[in-house]
């Protein structure tokens, strides 16, 4: 288990262990531990054309920064407001560049971990974060990396396909490709309609009409249609035997598992709980309610929500949409809407800030209309880890009285002492899974001093010291 400063989590997994409670976790593991992998040649090869070429394609960033640097009209101009702007505009550019060669070199660790494993079978072994998911140990190159990572990766051994097994595989390209909307059989249907443009990618990725990067995962779409070509070539295609991983997700996990403990019938029906006709987008369901909003509020001559008119997408709400269920603060929310509507381009990045700050608060506030079982529950788990925090075993209430006692007859005290348990009530949120795995919520928010030095400013805390925000209780014996 990865977890940091945290011994609570320590003593408890190695309790859980000696008792024998762990067992199917470390199993469970070891079964991901034994899947083998091998290296996707016809995609590695593809993606060696691509870097060699240094041209940008398919989320490849290229070998030279391509966009342009910004350029102050008028050096000599003393307009503030526009020297401002030109600098903003400038701090982006420059982040933008070091961003272009961080990804450059993510890409290039995963072209020469992939060509040192070409040709065999390899191993990825697991552990679990501190909340019992499981993650590849191996950080660069694993199957639930981005996209590039895991066209790069096929199964060790393939199998036969089956009738069932070529269904998925064509719902899987549909969904690769954007067509995720839609019910299965036409997301079938849509992949038959553009066999054409699959043999195309498959036969001639670069030099053809590259329908494959027009997908929202063009690296995965083209592994896909490459499998899905060699399917249909086979004389059978059911006994077809693909090693190509098909994956499955669920839609917004967190808010689907508030609406299934809230018994939220409107919320289950946004993440896709309940039965219908086809599937619901919550992130779309989301961003046109706060399209309302914003009208209303353009309507009434507000400025900045004129200027956001018809630019808020499923994309400029998602990722707020999915945090919110893990916490995501106002300020959290804002980076990430700010983040979304840079990336439009068609917002000017000295006004994304302003429209960000604005569009948040309409995100959060349709959030918390639509899933209002999920904000209850989470109230209430709030109210319960506060409550947590600042109790007291019965054990220890014990150990802490006696102690205190025969500290007082040890100095002829005859009278009432006071016990103090400010310390001990410091208590972590903890559970245990079906599993067996202990959890302990590792997040503290202990005071910190800082040291100020001639070369640094260096923050210490005490871990064993009163956290923010307990309460001076004295327990007095008598």
């Amino acid at each position: 288990m990865r977890f940091k400063e945290s011994v609570e989590q320590e003593m408890y997994l190695k309790q859980a262990t000696k008792e024998g409670n762990c067992e199917l976790v470390y199993a469970s593991l070891d079964i991901l531990g034994r899947q083998g992998w091998k290296i996707n040649r016809n995609i590695f090869d593809v993606v060696i054309q691509v870097w060699n070429s240094g041209d940008r394609m398919g989320k490849i960033p290229p070998a030279t920064f391509d966009l342009p640097e910004p350029v102050l009209n008028n050096p000599d101009s003393k307009d503030l407001e526009e020297r401002g702007v030109y600098l903003q505009k400038l701090r982006q550019y420059n982040h933008l560049k070091a961003n272009n060669h961080s990804e450059r070199c993510s890409v290039n660790y995963k072209i020469e971990i992939a060509r040192t494993f070409l040709g065999d079978t390899f191993y990825l072994p697991h552990n679990v974060d501190f909340r019992g998911r499981a993650y590849p140990i191996p950080p660069h190159l694993n199957h639930i990396g981005d996209d590039l990572s895991r066209a790069l990766l096929l199964f060790a051994d393939g199998k036969p396909l089956g009738e069932r097994g070529l269904y998925w595989l064509k719902i899987h390209l549909a969904n690769l490709y954007g067509y995720d909307k839609a019910r299965f059989d036409e997301r079938v249907q849509w992949v038959e309609e553009h066999l054409e443009q699959i043999f195309e990618s498959a036969e001639n990725p670069l030099e053809g009409s590259r329908w494959w990067l027009k997908a929202d995962d063009p690296w995965q779409c083209l592994a896909t249609c490459i499998e899905l070509r060699n399917a249909l070539q086979s004389p059978e295609p059911t006994q077809y035997e693909c090693a190509l991983p098909v994956h499955q997700d669920g839609t917004c996990n967190g808010l689907q598992h508030y609406a299934a403990l809230g018994g939220d019938d409107r919320g289950a029906k946004q993440v896709n709980l309940a039965a219908a006709d086809r599937p619901s987008d919550v992130y779309t369901h989301v961003s046109l309610a706060v399209e309302k909003l914003v009208e209303q509020d353009a309507a009434a001559g507000n400025e900045m929500a004129k200027i956001l008119l018809g630019k808020i997408s499923r994309k400029v709400v998602k990722q707020t949409v999915m945090t919110t269920v893990y916490g995501v603060t106002y300020v959290g929310a804002r980076d990430q809407i700010d983040k979304q509507l840079k990336d439009r381009g068609d917002i000017s990045a000295e006004l994304c800030w302003d429209a960000a700050s604005y569009l948040t608060v309409k995100v959060l506030s349709c959030i918390g209309e639509t899933f209002t079982g999920a904000k209850h529950i989470q109230t209430w788990l709030n109210t319960c880890a506060r409550l947590i925090a600042k109790s007291v075993s019965p054990e220890r209430l014990r150990e802490r009285i006696q102690t205190a006692k025969a500290k007082a007859e040890g100095k002829g005290k005859e009278r009432s002492t006071k016990v103090d348990l400010k310390k001990e009530q410091m208590s972590s949120v903890i559970w245990t899974t079906p599993l067996g795995l202990p959890i302990v919520q590792p997040y503290r928010k202990t005071p910190r001093k800082q040291i100020l030095t001639n070369i640094q400013s260096v923050y210490i805390s005490d871990p064993n010291s009163i956290a923010e925000g307990m309460s001076d209780t004295d327990f007095v014996i008598r």
